[in-house]
Order: structure tokens, then sequence, then C-alpha cells
């Protein structure tokens, strides 16, 4: 079982975890505060890859299990257009993308919809939220299976 922490670690950002609940041991995997970003939050989701998929307060990171190695996917900046203050988790649809949410940022400051496609690393700021349609979304973005929306 994978997992996270806000806080603590060497560097007090937090950390990545595995947890063996047959041992019953937490083993640290990545201490976070360097290149990959501070304060990570929601779920980490495994993708269609293996890879784990997650976020930091302004970054999208993935985990690779069998190298045991984090990579930093992309970058959120309080002055850039991509949205800024990720919320929730990632979410993988049936067509392999990522997708998420911004609270804040984006062209109107209101908080964007974004995707990353994993298997070409290509990060697109697909909505901005703007009046009165959804202004600093606090949640995680859901597939209902009958849309073909993302598909």
């Amino acid at each position: 079982m994978y997992g996270m922490t806000p806080l603590g670690g060497s560097l007090s950002n937090g950390t990545l975890f595995v947890f063996n609940p047959t041992s019953n041991t937490l083993t640290k995997l990545y201490d976070f505060g360097t290149t990959v970003g501070t304060d990570p939050s929601g779920n980490l989701i495994q993708a269609s890859d293996g890879k784990l998929y997650g976020y930091t307060l302004t970054t999208l990171f993935s985990y690779d299990i069998s190298l045991n190695t984090v990579s930093l996917l992309h970058t959120f900046l309080q002055t850039g257009t991509s949205g800024f203050f990720l919320y929730g988790s990632p979410f993988q649809s049936a067509n392999g993308k990522l997708y998420g949410t911004t609270r804040d940022g984006g062209l109107y400051g209101n908080g964007t919809i974004f995707t990353y496609d994993i298997s070409t690393s290509t990060f697109a700021n697909i909505h901005d939220n703007n009046v009165p349609e959804a202004n600093f979304p606090k949640s995680f973005i859901l597939h209902r299976k009958q849309q073909s929306t993302f598909q």
C-alpha cells in the first residue's frame, strides 16, 4: 500500500511511503521538498503504465515502483496559465490521459481543468473556470462510464 504525508520527512515537506500489512512495516521512499515540490495532497493513483501519479501543492509527479524513482511531470506556477494549487487527485480516463483540477489561476484566476498524456508527456490546460460556471473547484474529477466525453 502506497501513501503520502503532507508533513514530515527529512525536509519537513512530506513523504511518499509504502506500508506492508503483512509485516506492519512502513518504509519511506521519498522526501518531498526538492525538485518535485512540497506538501503532497490527495490520493495516489496507479495508471495503466504501472506508475503511481500524484500531486504536491504545485506539481504533478509520478513514482516508478520498479525503479524506485520520482519524476516531476509538470509545475503549476502562480503566474502561469495552467492554474495553481492542485486539488483532489489525478484521474485516468479510458483514453489513457490523466485529468485534474486546480483551485486557482488560469485565464480568469478561478482554477482550471487540465490533462496530462502519459504516453507523450504532454500537458494541456483544457478549460479555464469562469463565473458563474465553476469557480475555485475543490473536488475530484469523476468520470461516468456511460459518457464518451473523454474517450
